[in-house]
């Protein structure tokens, strides 16, 4: 029988570390032990809440291969709410969705402190309640935007570190950490940081080998990362007392393909006296630039925008760094005046790598540059907004010309072509990870995964 059994959970001061066994079917996909930090005492959180972060990560594994879980106390609003989470898990990953359930010898109405009959997961979940709020903050587009769309609540700003800088880049997420502290002191909010070691956790290459046909990134931005970063905020819901936590959409409605964030996972997550909402689902990346355009129009011209994890800073020569300087300049800004280094030669740079096969183009990027597209106007020498926008840097109309009618298909097949090679390797790397005897293929874990770094995201 498939299972993962959570023998102990040991917290002292802000860490919290889980022993666990596995049978081997879900055993290959775990790599670590689970540990996660934060930068205030848990020592006093109830067990019950506790245990979300691991559960809360071990989920969508589980519901993968179709494992139970067993846990030896559990909050039964989480309980209840992970049914309807599977529910959403097995809509949006119906190719590999296998079900699966989570156990408790003990269960707890953590908002009350009632121990009840011992149940499975099934029914609604918890109950919001007029507390504080909190959000899951990393000061990029999606998550700015729905800080401006709560504000008025002065929501706790929760960082983690692990998700999109690994906890080995102490460098990368010391500034970050830095300009995350600037932004919460100047808005009036508190800021609270996680370290959380999601992606050491997860054995990525084996779980991209045997599940990344069915999805178009990488398993944590896909499949994972909504359930297991809500999960991990658990804890300080007791300590800050917030009864709502927002995590902020990445996309629109109109996006089609799986994603580890969505309203079919999100919004039904939830434990104790607190409730999950993912904000913003009816906005698109462009129409969220507009609103930050207003924000800094009439109250912070001088607003830094953060939404690249390679480099220190915005490194201003990827993908996402030039999806955001266009959206940017079609929203009335200097992409300059906003934490990019940005001059007329961008223009050129950036439609040479689209061009050229550079930049890797999933569904994600594809439904984003289209949305830009769809907001490009060329009116002579204006060039933006319903032909509204006027721009001081050469070359301005001649690119957004181009990018108007531009074949967003064609280039993303321009960057296939050009990841071939890699491609070839990939596949390589995943036929040993899906294949091999998990004995075989735990002695040459080490080895693998030195590979599977880069592929996994």
């Amino acid at each position: 029988m498939s299972s993962v059994r959570i023998r102990d959970v040991s917290v002292r001061d802000g860490r919290i570390a889980y022993e666990y066994d596995a049978t081997p079917d879900v055993g290959r996909f775990l790599a670590d032990d689970f540990v996660v930090e934060y930068d205030v005492d848990v020592s006093e959180v109830p067990a019950e809440i506790l245990v979300v972060p691991l559960v809360a990560n071990l989920c969508p594994v589980a519901w993968a291969v179709g494992a139970d879980v067993y846990v030896p106390r559990a909050d039964e609003a989480f309980l209840r709410a992970l049914a309807d989470v599977r529910e959403g898990f097995e809509t949006l990953h119906p190719g590999f969705a296998r079900g699966g359930t989570v156990y408790a010898r003990e269960i707890v109405d953590a908002g009350v402190g009632e121990t009840t009959a011992d149940v499975t997961d099934a029914g609604e979940g918890g109950n919001a309640t007029d507390s504080a709020s909190a959000m899951l903050f990393s000061g990029g587009v999606d998550s700015l935007t729905t800080y401006l769309r709560h504000r008025d609540e002065e929501p706790t700003l929760i960082s983690v570190h692990g998700f999109d800088i690994p906890l080995d880049r102490d460098d990368r997420w010391d500034e970050r950490e830095a300009e995350l502290r600037a932004f919460g002191d100047s808005a009036g909010v508190d800021n609270r940081f996680v370290r959380l070691n999601m992606q050491s956790f997860l054995d990525l290459v084996q779980l991209n080998a045997h599940f990344g046909r069915y999805y178009d990134d990488n398993w944590i931005t896909s499949v994972h990362h909504g359930l297991g970063l809500l999960g991990a905020c658990a804890p300080l819901s007791v300590t800050e007392g917030f009864g709502t936590l927002y995590i902020a959409a990445t996309h629109s409605a109109g996006f089609s393909h799986p994603w580890g964030s969505h309203p079919e996972i999100d919004d039904r997550v939830a434990w104790g006296d607190t409730a999950v909402e993912h904000d913003g689902y009816e906005l698109t990346r462009q129409q969220k630039l507009y609103r930050i355009a207003d924000h800094v129009r009439e109250e912070d011209p001088d607003l830094r925008i953060r939404t690249c994890s390679d480099a220190s800073g915005n490194c201003g020569r990827c993908e996402k760094c030039a999806r955001t300087e266009v959206g940017l300049l079609l929203a009335g800004l200097d992409p300059a005046d906003h934490g990019y280094e940005f001059d007329s030669a961008s223009f050129d740079y950036i439609r040479g790598r689209f061009e050229a096969g550079d930049w890797h183009l999933g569904a994600d990027e594809r439904f984003m540059w289209r949305d830009i597209q769809s907001h490009v106007e060329v009116d002579g020498e204006r060039v933006g907004v319903d032909g509204e926008r006027e721009y001081s840097y050469e070359g301005a109309r001649e690119f957004f010309a181009w990018l108007r009618d531009a074949d967003v298909d064609a280039l993303a097949a321009r960057s296939t072509d050009a990841d071939s090679t890699d491609s070839v390797r990939n596949r390589a790397v995943y036929a040993v990870a899906r294949h091999a005897p998990y004995p075989v293929y735990s002695r040459l874990y080490s080895a693998v995964s030195s590979i599977g770094e880069r592929l996994s995201g």
